[in-house]
Order: C-alpha cells, then structure tokens, then sequence
C-alpha cells in the first residue's frame, strides 16, 4: 500500500541525457501452462535492460515459476540487478529482495512493465554498490495473467523468495545463500509472510534480514478503521476483488451492485503515478453511503480470510527492523504497536525505527536510507540491535 497522493516516480540519471530503458519485448510476459508448472524459482525468460555505461551495472527482466497461496502453479515477473563492478567470474553476492507497495491490481500495472523500471526499487543504487544482487518481483497477477493476490500474504511471499531462487540463475551470477528481504507497506505485508515461511519454503537459503516498512498487520483492525476513508475505500477494492477471485468469495455478499461497478473501475487504475492516484480519487467518490450489503468483519467467510492473512507476530527467528511512521493514517500506529509488543514478549529480535513525523509514504521516504544501512550491516554478521527489552515487556 502506499499513500495514494500525488507521489513522482523516482527519475534515474540517464532520462536526463536521453537514455530510456525499452519496455518489455511483445510476448514477454506470457508462459505455457508447461513452463509454470516447473519448479518454483525456475527461471523461465529474461532479457537484459540496456543501461548506461557509466552505470556499470547489469539488469534483467524476469519471468519465472512460482507458486499462488494455495501452492498451485503461476508465473510471476520482475527485474534483477547486480553490479558489473569488482566482480570477478567466481566472486559471489549476496541477494536483497524488494516487496513493492500497492501500484494497483492490473496487469499492466507491473513495475517490470514500465519504461523507468529500476525507479520503482529504492536504496536500489546503495545496494548494489554494495555488492547485493537486487532482485523486485512483481508479484504474480502483474505482467502475468491476473489477478494480483493483493494482500494475501503466502502468495506475495512465495513470489519474493522466488525472485531470490530466480536471481541466482541469472548467467554470470554467482550467489551465496545468504539474502535479505526488505518491503513497504503491500511489501511489508509481504515481507513479514517471507519471514514466516522462509525456512520451510526456501530451506536452501538463509534469511539473514527482514525489514518491513509500514506493514499491514492486523486485517480486522485495519479494516475497520480505514474503510470509511478515501484511501481506505481504494484499497478495500483492490482487497475485496483480489480476495473474491482467489478465495472463492462472494461480493454480493457484502457490496451493493453499484459499489461492485465502482471497485470494478478502481481495480482498472494503476496507482503508481499522480495521474492515477488522481483517477483513482475521482472514481472512489461514486462509492454512496449504501456501499455494503453486509459488514465482512461479520461474515465468517470474509473474516476468516481476513484474519488468514494477518500477521499477529512477527518472525522469531529472523534479525528484523521494523519502521513506523507516526502519523500513519493507513497502517495505524497503535495496530503496528501491538504486534510489535506481542513479537517482542514472544522472544523477537526487532529494531524498531519509530519517525516522529512520518505519515504512510513519509515512512519509506525516510526509512530507506537507514534500512538499507541496517541490511548491509547484517548481511556483514553484524548484531541486530533489537530495540525489545530485554525482559520483555514493551
């Protein structure tokens, strides 16, 4: 999720003098049902993203095999880079995987897609100075027939540890098997889904570090105290379609028949630009105050998916950093604050980067730069510095 205001799309260096990335080549995107049911993490097409040289660096397009929520098979796409400096036919890189927030829920939306796309990955540039292979999915549903699995949080997770396993068969990438994992908001959710399966996912990998940036925690909660706002009727409409196609779900149920109309056209707009997040606006207004048939936190259906992909704990194992802008009015303070509370009771290592004066996009905007500080540091064997006390009460 991300803030849905008037947000401009990070511009890299080389549109300044002319130099633009081609967009995906015709047929890209598309994969025969053979080719998907390989195994997650297959690399299926890639193709390289022409950049300047004095760049040096190299970056793919890809698409590769991976698997929904329910482990059936799909495809998904995004886009890989690894510096093309100090890097010797046997050095070998650690991998950082990207989550991205919402950018909408039609395939064309995909970052991927886009004729700027390393924009969409920031701290990209420290990153891969760094030494890091930095690979961003998709997520199944963007690029690759739909729909998106927005906010269902096994399958956004098996696409990011799929990119990772990808990434690794990219030619002239040698990897460790080590990797990081960082997200905001939609990716955050993300993030904290990787940090829950990881390990019998992705048993040939380790999960040295995990940060979520403004992660969507407690569904219910969340819901409840959004819904009636702008923003919060935006995403209820990527939310509730993505979850009627992929669980099953009925929207009669709980939307009225223009309120389906509505989410319908909303579920059309990619939100990643102004001139979306300025359609996306125009089309929420013709949300009248009749818009629910039924409450979903009181449908047991509805709930259970809700709560199915609520984190009520963060990962125990996992060193993770957790950023929190104070003035959130998506992803609530006080909902961050309790599962926080209750993962650090539990026994997580969790440093939390608490901004005084962050709202949503605020968070990211400010947090990157010492997310990707903290990432680099233990991918390095530094200690986390977690911010839970010690006796475990917050």
């Amino acid at each position: 999720m991300h803030s849905l205001i008037s947000k401009a799309i990070m511009v890299w260096t080389w549109l300044f003098i002319g130099l633009m990335p081609a967009s995906a080549a015709p047929g890209f995107y598309d994969a025969t049902p053979a080719q998907i049911a390989q195994a997650p993490g297959t690399l299926i097409r890639y193709e390289p993203i022409a950049l300047p040289p004095f760049y040096r660096a190299k970056a793919w397009r890809i698409l590769y095999a991976s698997r929904d929520f329910a482990g059936r098979p799909v495809a998904a796409s995004g886009i890989a880079v690894a510096s093309a400096v100090g890097v010797s036919s046997s050095t070998k890189q650690s991998i950082v995987a990207w989550a991205h927030p919402t950018v909408g829920t039609a395939p064309s939306c995909a970052p991927s897609a886009r004729r700027t796309p390393l924009g969409f990955i920031p701290g990209l540039n420290e990153l891969v100075a760094a030494g890091h292979v930095v690979v961003a999915t998709d997520y199944a549903g963007l690029g690759t027939p739909g729909p998106l699995g927005y906010l269902v949080g096994n399958g956004q997770a098996h696409a990011v540890l799929d990119s990772v396993r990808t990434a690794a068969k990219l030619p002239g990438v040698k990897v460790t098997p080590d990797y990081a994992v960082y997200g905001f908001s939609q990716g955050g959710h993300a993030a904290a889904f990787v940090g829950l399966i990881a390990s019998d996912y992705m048993p040939e990998f380790k999960l040295k570090a995990l940060a979520a940036i403004a992660p969507p925690t407690n569904l219910p909660a969340l819901f409840a105290a959004n819904v009636g706002s702008i923003e919060g009727k935006i995403l209820m409409s990527y939310t509730m379609k993505s979850w009627a196609v992929k669980y099953g779900l009925n929207l009669r149920e709980v939307l009225s028949d223009s309120a389906l109309a509505t989410a319908w056209a909303i579920n059309a707009i990619c939100v990643d630009d102004t001139q979306g997040s300025i359609d996306a606006y125009t089309a929420q207004t013709k949300f009248g105050p009749d818009m629910f048939v039924g409450n979903p936190l009181q449908h047991a259906d509805w709930r259970k998916v809700m709560i199915d992909n609520t984190v009520s704990i963060f990962p125990l194992d996992i060193p993770m950093m957790l950023v929190q802008g104070a003035f959130d009015s998506i992803v609530k303070p006080e909902v961050t604050a309790k599962v926080y509370k209750d993962s650090c009771q539990s026994g997580a290592s969790i440093k939390l980067l608490y901004l005084k004066d962050a709202t949503h996009s605020g968070s990211e905007k400010d947090g990157i730069p010492q997310v990707v500080s903290w990432i680099n540091a233990m991918m390095v064997g530094q200690a986390n510095k977690s911010s839970c006390p010690q006796n475990g009460r917050v």
